[in-house]
């Protein structure tokens, strides 16, 4: 007795021991196991799509400018750069530095393995945020462990992993904002806060999910977060006014957009998103008759590359100053438009995120078909509405604070507005941004099934002993 005593203390012992660097082991396998299958698949394909695992390169994209024109601009480059949040293209100009010190030609091919390079890293670090998020949440260890094994083999995840664009990279810093928002409103810790504030500051700066109207309200809780709410702790004066200033710099993108160029969005393509979600019709006329100030013009001229151009610039002040005059003038057909954009998103977010483009790594995923089938419409959103509902209808056994949960899905409903409004017309790309939003839902699925399945098992269970007392209590009288 002694002994067995014994073992499960030493096995109780190592095993918190393993837990206590799971984090490492989840990282450093998630590292090696994506960077050996990518380096596989690589040499299988290496004459496919110029050796990369899709179509097209990171100097290709809509939203990116030339790394030749960038690096020779340097800093005037990101100032005047309008088309897109910065951040992706600083990351490209950073892995070309070593070809920029040396005087060297870059060379596309090269920079694109770089950023699958620094997604292998995102993708590691993205595993171990998803288990810890997870164990925050309420999941047990073995559980968090369960939904990153999922998580980390999903083709939505590896596809935007192995994708050249800022998708990947908005999805890390969209989970680490959400993984801290929720820490701070759990903790009602101003420190934690702030660290939420910082990586909200690093996601505008990388996508343009979050636009003014979404930036106001996030500052005004943060002020009241700071300065009003009773609750929380660490009320430093040094830590109030860290995250005022974190919250104010939101809009220095925003603002050095409206100085510039006249207009408050952190993209130049927004007027035509704007017209489009609204399904507006209207004549060149419309657009000639609205002039442009002559600052715009001078200061669009400043650096030219791809569709950073003054003429992005002038369609997009037109259409963004016209687009207020055709809500006023047609109310009603514009909010028709809007639902029908919603429904076109939604449809196209239902849609497996591996079916946006091809892409030579997840056509290979052995676990492809499967995942497609869970992971879209009616399955996946049934999933999602019965984890929640169910939750709801358990939050007290489950110790869910209704304060904590409303405010984080208020907070959750931010960038989901932006993604089912993500449209230009009938072209949508949802399919693909959903993933920048995707991880919470995974977790939330994780919690229905944990809780789900112990209290079935527990009623199993008793039931099992009640029916086995009877038994026992027939046969006693016989």
């Amino acid at each position: 007795m002694c002994c067995s005593k014994k073992v499960k203390y030493v096995c109780l012992k190592l095993l918190s021991k393993i837990f206590i660097k799971i984090e490492l082991i989840i990282f450093l396998l998630s590292f090696f196991l994506l960077s050996f299958l990518e380096i596989f698949i690589m040499k299988s394909i290496s004459t496919s799509f110029n050796g990369r695992f899709q179509s097209y390169s990171s100097e290709e994209l809509m939203q990116t400018v030339e790394i030749t024109s960038l690096v020779n601009s340097g800093f005037w480059g990101f100032f005047y750069l309008h088309i897109q949040p910065p951040i992706f293209d600083i990351l490209r100009f950073i892995l070309v530095l070593p070809e920029n010190l040396k005087n060297t030609e870059i060379n596309d091919l090269i920079l694109d393995y770089r950023i699958y390079f620094v997604h292998i890293i995102i993708y590691s670090f993205l595993n171990v945020i998803v288990f810890k998020f997870g164990v925050l949440i309420g999941l047990k260890k073995l559980t968090a462990l369960i939904v990153t094994f999922v998580w980390a083999l999903y083709p939505g995840n590896l596809f935007c992993a192995t994708l050249l664009d800022s998708t990947y990279l908005s999805t890390f810093f969209m989970t680490l904002t959400f993984f801290f928002f929720y820490k701070s409103i759990t903790q009602k810790s101003l420190k934690v806060f702030c660290v939420f504030l910082f990586f909200t500051l690093l996601m505008t700066l990388t996508r343009t999910v979050f636009q003014i109207h979404i930036i106001i309200p996030i500052i005004l809780y943060a002020i009241y977060f700071t300065f009003f709410n009773k609750s929380v702790s660490n009320k430093r004066l040094s830590l109030q006014i860290v995250s005022i200033i974190i919250a104010l710099l939101l809009l220095a993108l925003p603002m050095k957009q409206l100085i510039l160029f006249g207009t408050t969005s952190t993209t130049t393509f927004a007027g035509y998103h704007k017209v489009g979600v609204i399904w507006a019709s209207y004549s060149e006329s419309s657009l000639d008759d609205i002039t442009v100030p002559s600052h715009v013009i001078n200061n669009s001229e400043k650096f030219v590359s791809k569709l950073n151009s003054p003429e992005s610039v002038v369609n997009n002040y037109r259409l963004e100053h016209l687009f207020p005059k055709i809500i006023t003038n047609s109310p009603f057909e514009s909010l028709y438009g809007i639902t029908k954009s919603v429904w076109l998103n939604f449809k196209n977010a239902s849609t497996p995120t591996s079916q946006y483009t091809s892409n030579l790594f997840v056509d290979r995923h052995p676990l492809l078909n499967v995942y497609n089938r869970i992971f879209s419409f009616p399955i996946y959103t049934l999933l999602v509405s019965l984890s929640v509902l169910y939750l709801l209808s358990r939050k007290k056994e489950l110790g869910i604070n209704p304060s904590v949960f409303y405010h984080f899905v208020s907070f959750y409903a931010l960038p989901l507005s932006t993604i089912l409004l993500a449209n230009r017309y009938d072209w949508t790309e949802s399919i693909r941004l959903k993933t920048i939003i995707e991880i919470p839902l995974f977790l939330i699925i994780g919690l229905f099934c944990q809780d789900f399945l112990k209290r079935n098992l527990a009623i199993s269970h008793i039931r099992h002993v009640v029916v086995h007392y009877f038994k026992a209590k027939t046969s006693f009288r016989s």
